[in-house]
């Protein structure tokens, strides 16, 4: 398998600054209480003031704000975890190296991105679990 290589080197590469993992779960916890914030003002508040609110209608909406954002944050995911490798592989010449070798762009990409997400996956279940 050709892109196991560079799937330990993507996972050596996000790993490696530390202060980027430190932004990225500083942007996560900002975006994430502001989504609540303006979930709960914008859509809980005003219907429990009238008194409309029944148990299943109250975890509709809260469902919708969780599933907001997750949805935000996985596109912040990517363009943090993402966009910074990568461009750091561009100024380094590792991507002109590994496209030099055997492997096609495509598994280059695809490699890249499986190391993002494994390393997703990991955060997923390792917040689940401590919680």
């Amino acid at each position: 398998m050709r892109m196991r290589p560079i799937i330990n080197a993507s996972l050596r590469s996000i790993f490696q600054f530390k202060s980027l993992i430190i932004v990225y779960l500083g942007i996560v916890l900002i975006c994430a209480l502001a989504i609540g914030l303006i979930g709960s003002k914008l859509i809980i508040e005003p219907i429990m003031s009238n008194g409309l609110i029944n148990k299943s209608s109250l975890s509709y909406y809260i469902g919708i704000i969780g599933y907001s954002t997750a949805f935000i944050l996985t596109g912040i995911n990517y363009c943090v975890l993402f966009s910074v490798p990568l461009t750091r592989d561009k100024v380094n010449k590792v991507i002109e190296s590994l496209l030099a070798t055997a492997s096609s762009v495509k598994e280059v990409w695809v490699a890249k991105s499986v190391a993002l997400f494994i390393w997703i996956t990991y955060r997923g279940f390792h917040s689940v679990s401590t919680n």
